[in-house]
C-alpha cells in the first residue's frame, strides 16, 4: 500500500522497519558515545550514578555544538553561584528551585568531563578551573543558606554554622586535590582496603556529608519546613538544624580525612 503527498510515495508496509532501523542505529551511536565518555574505570556509587546519567544527557546536546569542555565548566559554575544566590530569600519554592539546579550543575559537572573525553580536549587549566569552582561554590552556597536563615531568624548562630560548613567543606574538597596531586591516588582510595572498601563505599552512599547527598538533603529538608513547624532547642527550622549539622559534621569530617591522608602519605614515603 501506498500514499502520495504531493509527489512523494511512502510505502506504508515499510515505513515500521525503516523507522526500527534509525532507532537501532542511533542507539549503536548512543552506546559507542557513552562508551568514550564514560569509561568502565571510572566507578561511580550510589546517588552519582544519577547525576553522571543526567550528565550523560547534557553531553549529547553540547557534543552537537562547537562549546569546549571550559566554557561547560564556566557554565555550570556560573548557574552554581546564581543558584547560591536563591537561598538568601525567604521563599522556600525558591530554595527548592536553588536545590535543584544544584542537583543540575552537579550532573554538568560530569558533562565537562564526557565532552573532554569524546574531543580528547584535556587541560590542566580545565581541572584548575574546575577546582577552583567547585571550593568557591560550596563555601558559597552553606554561606547563602546561613545569610537566609539570619534575615529570617536574626538568629547569629545560622551565620556561624553556615560559615563552619562553607569553610570546612572546603578545606576537605583542597585536602583531597592535594592529597592526588602528592599520592597520585583517587582520595577516596586512601588507607581503605579492598576488605573493607564495600563498607566504605556504603557508609559514603548512605551519609548525608557526602557532596553528592547535600543536594537530595537540602530538598528535602525545605520541603520538610514547608509542610511542618519545627522547634528544636532555640532553632525554629530544620534548615537551620541542618546547618548546625554540617557545621559541626564537616569540621569532624575535616580532622578525619587530613588525618587518614597524613598516615597514608607517610605509608607512600
Amino acid at each position: 500500500m501506498k500514499v502520495v503527498f504531493s509527489r512523494v510515495q511512502i510505502n506504508v508496509l515499510y515505513l515500521p522497519i525503516n523507522l526500527w532501523a534509525v532507532s537501532e542505529e542511533k542507539k549503536q551511536r548512543i552506546r559507542e558515545m557513552r562508551e568514550i565518555c564514560i569509561p568502565e574505570e571510572i566507578s561511580y556509587h550510589g546517588i552519582n550514578r544519577l547525576y553522571r546519567d543526567m550528565g550523560f544527557l547534557f553531553t549529547r546536546m553540547f557534543l552537537r555544538t562547537k562549546i569546549t569542555p571550559n566554557q561547560i565548566t564556566w557554565i555550570w559554575g556560573a548557574l552554581a553561584f546564581i543558584f547560591c544566590l536563591f537561598f538568601l530569600f525567604d521563599d522556600p519554592w525558591l530554595h527548592i528551585a536553588g536545590a535543584v539546579g544544584w542537583m543540575m550543575t552537579h550532573a554538568l559537572d560530569h558533562t565537562d568531563g564526557h565532552v573532554a573525553r569524546y574531543k580528547q580536549m584535556f587541560s590542566k587549566a580545565g581541572a584548575f578551573l574546575d577546582g577552583v569552582i567547585h571550593l568557591a561554590t560550596w563555601a558559597l552556597l552553606f554561606i547563602c543558606i546561613g545569610f537566609g536563615r539570619y534575615f529570617v531568624s536574626g538568629d547569629i548562630s545560622d551565620v556561624v554554622f553556615g560559615v563552619m560548613a562553607g569553610l570546612f567543606m572546603s578545606l576537605i574538597l583542597a585536602l583531597n586535590y592535594l592529597y592526588q596531586t602528592v599520592a597520585g591516588e583517587r582520595p577516596a582510595d586512601a588507607g581503605i582496603g579492598k576488605t573493607s572498601e564495600r563498607k566504605f563505599r556504603l557508609v559514603i552512599n548512605l551519609s548525608p556529608l557526602s557532596t553528592m547527598n547535600v543536594y537530595p538533603v537540602i530538598l528535602a529538608v525545605t520541603i520538610f519546613d514547608m509542610i511542618f513547624s519545627v522547634q528544636l532547642l532555640w532553632m525554629t527550622s530544620l534548615l537551620s538544624v541542618a546547618l548546625l549539622c554540617y557545621g559541626i559534621g564537616f569540621a569532624l569530617m575535616f580532622l578525619w580525612t587530613a588525618g587518614r591522608f597524613c598516615r597514608n602519605v607517610s605509608a607512600i614515603r
